[in-house]
């Protein structure tokens, strides 16, 4: 090689141009690798970020919420009966007790004699329990999972949910979120280093407390046990025959109160149970059609679940396995009440969906680990997140548009009529309330729930006429 000073003058120039243009392109290569060598940890942060910007747009969409009917019927029952705080705590405590739903009625006993009819106060105490919600499930999914990136995925898709617009705007839904935030701390406190006798304190009182928020949590022993089939390393020994005996004797005793007070013999009554063979097909057939808004027979549904349930045995699957039986499992309640089905009664079984996303996505980052860097891999992450934040919110934001709107303008109607009663002056002992017309998807029932809650009154009744008396000193201009 020629030395520099051997060269002629066209060759140092020549040189210096293929010098520049190296430098540039080491220039480009150090911006590219500097972007790659992403720090793990800020890259969870912008996860983290996404997910808290999705749960935050969607309580934002929300933000008309009002009360529905089942909020005026309870605090209709809870001001007529007059419980103290005592009787609702002791309800709640008591397997024995009849009483509907008494953990998540006491919420609604507590919040009534504090905030009365003021909406705000109840939905961002149900928005909080929601939230509590995601964050559980993402720590319990990294626990099982045992992926970061899976866990969120899993949560991204349980956070915001077309079929959990009733979770968004009714308090009436407290019921699920409580029984959902007390299973997912029993899963937790179970799965933990906990000792023996602490654990099964902690696991009776949640199941107590889950059942009494909503009857779905009944099946919570099946669902620890299945995690113990499932993942469990340790024999069986006496103290887990004790556990389950304990929890399957609370069960038998929660069970037993919930049938009777909620069981109807009438075929037309909503809590009516066809227990059959059919019915349990068709049940599961319309709860897996109305997740993602597809129709697919009840039977090719059932094929789908062997179909992965041999797929997860071949491959051993066992966090397949674990999730695909807990949506069965927690399903299975609500799968004979033929006549009361809803798509917000998703919302605890949902758990399994998602821990079936976040294994998906765990399958997908193993097979990416291999093959590109750590860094590169946790870049990559937060690029496919966000683009599945952005598709996600737009799917879920388009299948919730028309449900937004019915409930908007129903939460504008049950304001302006609960507005018109508190502007009457008092009326007197006794007095009847006269209205013209009432709101969309109320009855005469709901009328006189609505009419003695607003009033903080027992002795007035509601009356529907086609023209108000003359003179007529309690009497509600309503116009729809």
């Amino acid at each position: 090689m020629k030395s520099a000073r051997h060269l002629t003058g066209k060759q140092l120039e020549l040189v210096e141009n293929r010098v520049q243009e190296s430098s540039c392109v080491f220039q480009y290569r150090g911006y590219l690798c500097a972007l790659l060598s992403m720090k793990v940890r800020p890259v969870s942060a912008v996860i983290g970020l996404l997910s808290a910007f999705t749960l935050a747009a969607t309580f934002y969409a929300w933000r008309f919420s009002y009360f529905w009917l089942d909020d005026f019927n309870v605090f209709f029952w809870v001001q007529r009966l007059d419980y103290s705080l005592g009787r609702m705590v002791w309800d709640c405590i008591n397997p024995f007790a009849n009483a509907f739903r008494p953990f998540g009625i006491l919420f609604y006993w507590i919040f009534w004699h504090i905030f009365g009819l003021s909406p705000l106060p109840y939905h961002l105490f149900a928005w909080a329990i929601h939230t509590a919600n995601v964050i559980l499930l993402f720590v319990l999914l990294s626990r099982i999972v045992g992926s970061r990136y899976g866990a969120a995925v899993g949560a991204l898709l349980f956070g915001f949910r077309a079929n959990f617009t009733d979770i968004y705007w009714s308090f009436g839904t407290i019921f699920e979120l409580l029984a959902l935030f007390l299973m997912l701390l029993a899963m937790l406190a179970y799965s933990s280093e906990m000792k023996f006798r602490w654990k099964l304190v902690t696991a009776v009182l949640l199941y107590l407390l889950a059942v009494k928020s909503k009857e779905m949590a009944i099946t919570l022993p099946a669902l620890l046990l299945l995690f113990d089939i499932s993942f469990s390393r340790e024999r069986w020994t006496r103290k887990l025959t004790s556990l389950y005996a304990v929890l399957v004797l609370f069960g038998l005793a929660l069970g037993y109160s919930k049938l009777t007070t909620i069981e109807s013999a009438s075929r037309t009554a909503p809590y009516y149970m066809d227990i059959s063979a059919l019915t349990l097909g068709r049940g599961y057939g319309w709860y897996f059609d109305h997740l993602y808004g597809m129709k697919i027979r009840w039977g090719a549904w059932g094929i789908v679940s062997v179909l992965l349930i041999a797929f997860f045995i071949y491959r051993r699957e066992r966090r397949g396995l674990f999730f695909l039986g807990y949506v069965y499992i927690t399903l299975l309640p609500v799968i004979f009440l033929v006549n009361h089905r809803y798509e917000f009664f998703w919302y605890i079984p949902f758990f399994g969906i998602s821990g079936l996303a976040a294994v998906l996505a765990d399958s997908i980052e193993k097979l990416l680990r291999v093959r590109i860097s750590e860094n590169a891999l946790a870049f990559a992450a937060a690029v496919v997140f966000a683009c599945l934040s952005a598709g996600h919110w737009l799917r879920e934001s388009s299948a919730s548009a028309e449900v937004i709107r019915v409930e908007a303008s129903a939460a504008v109607e049950f304001e302006a009529l609960v507005t018109a009663v508190r502007h009457l002056p008092s009326p007197e002992t006794g007095a009847v309330i006269y209205f013209t017309a009432f709101p969309k998807y109320f009855d005469a029932e709901s009328l006189n729930f609505v009419t003695q809650v607003t009033l903080r009154r027992t002795d007035v009744s509601p009356a529907l006429v086609d023209a108000f008396p003359d003179p007529c000193r309690s009497c509600v201009q309503f116009m729809r």
